[in-house]
C-alpha cells in the first residue's frame, strides 16, 4: 500500500482521484458482468440447438457405458450440491451485514473465485461428458446433464447478485470511512503529495487499458456468438477480467492511503 502519512498537501485531490476511479472500475465491472449474463444467454441458446456437446476439453475419452456416464453425473450432482453449501454460508454472512470494509473485500474475492470455479466446473467437467456415442440411456444422461448445467448457471447468477450486494454495501462503508488506512502494502511509500497523484495517475492508465479489453470483448459478443466454444472462450475472458479488476481495486487503489495527508 502507499502511505501517505508525510503529505500535508494535496489530499484533496488524491482523495478525489482515488474515489472517481474507484467508481469507474465498479462501473467497469458491472458491465463485465453484464457481458457474462449475456454470453450465458447465448450459449445456453447454443446448447439448446446442438444439445449432445462432443467435446475434446477432458483429457479422457468418457465414451462409458450409459450406467456409469449417470454415475458420473451423479457424483458431479453432488460436487455442486457442496458449492451451494459454501455459497449457502456466504450468503448468510452477507445478510448479516457486512461490518468492515476489509469484510466486504474479503468476502468479494471469495464470490470471484467462485463464480470462476463454478465456470471452470460446468465447462470442464459437466460438458466433458459426451453422450453423443451413447447406444442405452442416452435420454437420461442428456437431461441429467442438462439439469445440472442449468443448476449451476442459477448458482452462478446466485454469486453474481452477491456480488453486486456486496459491491452496494462496501460503497456505503467507503462513504462513511472515505479515508482508508490501508495496511495492505508491504512498503512505507512516504511520498510527497504530487507523487500520491502521480501514482493515481499511472493507476488510471491501467484502468484505461481494461477498458479498451472490455471494448474489445463487447464487440466479439454483439457481433454474435457462432460457436458454444467461443461462449465458453469469452466467458471465461470475462471472468478472468473480473477477478483482475477486484484485484486492481483492492489491492493498488485501495492501497493508496490519504486519510494522514
Amino acid at each position: 500500500g502507499i502511505v501517505t502519512s508525510t503529505l500535508q498537501t494535496g489530499k484533496e485531490d488524491a482523495v478525489t482521484k482515488r474515489k472517481r476511479l474507484n467508481r469507474e472500475v465498479d462501473n467497469l465491472r458491472d458491465r463485465v458482468l453484464l457481458l457474462i449474463e449475456k454470453v450465458n444467454n447465448e450459449s445456453e441458446a447454443l446448447t439448446e440447438a446442438m444439445p449432445l456437446i462432443n467435446s475434446t476439453r477432458g483429457k479422457e475419452d468418457h465414451s462409458l457405458q450409459s450406467v456409469s456416464v449417470v454415475q458420473h453425473l451423479d457424483q458431479l450432482q453432488g460436487e455442486y450440491e457442496e458449492e451451494v453449501a459454501v455459497v449457502d454460508e456466504i450468503e448468510r454472512s452477507v445478510k448479516s451485514g457486512l461490518v468492515t470494509y476489509e469484510d466486504a473485500m474479503r468476502i468479494k474475492h471469495n464470490l470471484q473465485q467462485l463464480a470462476g470455479k463454478l465456470d471452470k466446473f460446468q465447462h470442464e467437467k459437466i460438458d466433458g461428458i459426451v453422450t453423443s456415442t451413447l447406444q442405452t440411456g442416452k435420454e437420461d444422461a442428456v437431461t441429467k446433464r442438462k439439469r445440472l448445467n442449468r443448476e449451476v448457471d442459477n448458482l452462478r447468477d446466485r454469486v453474481l447478485l452477491l456480488i453486486e450486494k456486496v459491491n452496494n454495501e462496501s460503497e456505503a462503508l467507503t462513504e462513511a470511512m472515505p479515508l482508508i488506512n490501508s495496511t495492505r502494502g508491504k512498503e512505507d511509500h512516504s511520498l510527497q503529495s504530487v507523487s500520491v497523484v502521480q501514482h493515481l495517475d499511472q493507476l488510471q492508465g491501467e484502468y484505461e487499458e481494461e477498458v479498451a479489453v472490455v471494448d474489445e470483448i463487447e464487440r466479439s459478443v454483439k457481433s454474435g456468438l457462432v460457436t458454444y466454444e467461443d461462449a465458453m472462450r469469452i466467458k471465461h475472458n470475462l471472468q478472468q477480467l473480473a477477478g483482475k479488476l477486484d484485484k486492481f481495486q483492492h489491492e493498488k487503489i485501495d492501497g493508496i492511503v490519504t486519510s494522514t495527508l
